[in-house]
């Protein structure tokens, strides 16, 4: 066996003013440096020894290799010289290069710039399709990276996003219609092992589920807690919850929390960030409340402080059945019990899914902070407050957990119908003769009881999307409160 790692370089300046570089000969910033460092060390951790390096001919991809090899040399695992190869460099953007993608979409639209930028056959103006810079990349992984795998040589390849997109293709890891949706982050090594008598390459599998990726993903949103645990089993969960005194085990197992002060939702906290994309598109009134941006922000680093150096969960899936429109979430709590909620109720991805999570909206739910109304600008001293434009949603002061499924259903309230699905709160069920049936009505009135019909296939209890495609369930379980519960 050996192992073949693919790395992107570090952040360069282009990248960081937002501008299209390709061959271009840009050098790294400060944070680029770093997270070559950090990469580095990662790659040391994995106790690897990586025989032959490969990087590009320009120096983002050069200078990022060296820092990273430069950890090696510390505990001796490496000496070996960067062979540069042209064929690694950069897809050349032609008359793009230099410009700010920014101002590209203004003159000619977002779509068409998508399109130069992850389309596989469509070239921008005087440069290279990706498929142009797969042709040169497929004899170099034939003619120069199998050979070597098959000596048992572990080869370690510093290169660019396009390169690595086309890289990936080759080794058919992916195929040239879905490589468009795959985003590869900076300095985020990805293991390939490949096993000779197989004759064949599979991602290395991590168990403990916190990726290069996912750490890149927590930094840039500004956190920085002493742990993080992420997409943890339901085992693992409530046993955490029993040490941290959030809950207590029932007669039959199960987890029983109390939420203090809110035992049901508090609408009158919710507010929407009114802005550039959500002004004229949210029907404001009673139930969307407008929240100022500036103050969103000032309670979100104050939520960063607070939380800064304490202990994470986080959950990442999916909301919505429907292939096409389900929408990756992340769940970031403070409580385990939190995290075992929304594990419960949204829908589990696969180990595959996970590795690639890239997620479409966050939810950052710390229960135990909360907001000083006379300067935060909230009601109270709890809020739910969503930002459209940042895709992120922000909850604190309450404990109720079903202001994380809420949250996500106002989500999916405000971006399905312009695919023209639409939101539901109703349960259904399905006939034997495939006739559907849904019941609509407010929290209590039902809904989960006539739902679970013993001759009827239950789809859900609460949350649907009715689509061209029939019916579908935007959550992966169902819950109902107990408070007051009588046998009666």
């Amino acid at each position: 066996m050996s192992n073949l790692i693919l790395m992107r370089h570090g952040q360069s300046i282009w990248n960081l003013q937002n501008r299209f570089t390709g061959g271009v000969d840009v050098p790294l910033t400060r944070k680029g440096i770093l997270q070559a460092k950090r990469a580095g060390q990662e790659l040391k951790n994995l106790g690897i020894n990586i025989d032959v390096v490969f990087s590009s001919k320009l120096s983002r991809s050069i200078e990022t290799a060296k820092i990273a090899i430069e950890k090696f040399n510390s505990s001796g695992q490496i000496s070996n010289q960067i062979t540069r190869i042209e064929a690694l460099n950069e897809r050349d953007y032609g008359d793009l290069s230099g410009k700010y993608k920014d101002e590209l979409e203004n003159n000619y639209g977002k779509k068409r710039v998508l399109e130069w930028r992850r389309s596989f056959t469509v070239k921008p103006p005087g440069g290279e399709s990706l498929e142009d810079v797969l042709k040169r990349i497929k004899p170099f992984y034939f003619k120069e990276i199998l050979p070597l795998l098959k000596k048992k040589k572990n080869v370690l390849i510093v290169a660019h996003g396009n390169a690595l997109r086309a890289f990936r293709i080759a080794t058919g890891e992916y195929k040239t219609f879905n490589i468009a949706e795959i985003n590869i982050p900076p300095c985020v090594p990805v293991v390939y092992k490949y096993f000779k008598n197989e004759k064949r390459l599979t991602v290395q599998d991590s168990k403990r589920n916190i990726t290069s990726k996912f750490t890149y993903q927590i930094e840039e949103l500004g956190l920085k807690p002493s742990i993080v645990y992420r997409n943890l089993s339901s085992k693992e969960l409530i046993k955490m919850a029993l040490a941290r005194n959030e809950g207590v085990l029932t007669k039959t197992g199960a987890l029983a929390v109390t939420t203090g002060q809110y035992t049901g939702r508090s609408p009158e906290d919710r507010f929407i960030v009114d802005d550039k994309l959500t002004h004229k598109t949210v029907d404001w009134g009673k139930i969307n409340k407008p929240f100022p941006p500036d103050k969103f922000n000032q309670i979100l680093n104050k939520m960063k402080t607070y939380e800064k150096s304490k202990e994470l969960f986080v959950f990442d899936g999916w909301a919505g059945a429907e292939d096409g429109s389900r929408l990756p979430v992340r769940m970031i709590t403070d409580h385990a019990w939190q995290s075992l909620f929304v594990k419960t109720m949204f829908i589990e991805p696969t180990a595959e899914e996970l590795e690639y999570h890239e997620p479409k909206f966050t939810v950052f739910n710390i229960n135990d902070f909360e907001a000083r109304p006379e300067l935060d600008g909230t009601r109270t001293s709890t809020f739910i407050l969503l930002n459209f434009t940042k895709k992120l949603a922000i909850i604190g002061g309450t404990r109720y957990g079903g202001e994380n499924k809420k949250t996500i259903f106002g989500v999916l309230n405000f971006t399905l119908p312009g695919k023209d699905i639409m939101p539901m709160h109703c349960s259904a069920n399905l006939g034997l003769n495939g006739d559907t049936a849904l019941f609509f009505g407010l929290s209590g009135t039902g809904k989960t009881t006539l739902s679970a019909d013993p001759k009827r296939m239950l789809i859900g209890d609460d949350e649907h999307g009715w689509s061209d495609n029939g019916i579908f369930n935007f959550e992966g379980g169902c819950y109902a409160k107990t408070i007051n519960l009588s046998k009666k």
